[in-house]
């Protein structure tokens, strides 16, 4: 993928719902030949982490 094609794939992860990000994190972990796989699940790693500490910003900060 160019760098484009990174950037959709990113924003397409932010807008998609927290269980599917663990369904298509599962789905790529069973397909070994998968093109780029290792760096499609590194980013669906980093938007998970993102929500959560989000989520712990705003409990924390939060009234």
């Amino acid at each position: 993928m160019n760098c484009h094609d990174w950037e959709e794939y990113r924003r397409c992860l932010m807008a998609t719902k927290e269980d599917r990000l663990f369904s298509l994190r599962k789905w790529l972990e069973t397909k070994p030949n998968e093109k780029e796989r290792d760096t499609k699940i590194l980013y669906i790693d980093l938007e998970i982490e993102r929500r959560e500490k989000l989520r712990r910003y705003y409990e924390n900060h939060i009234y």
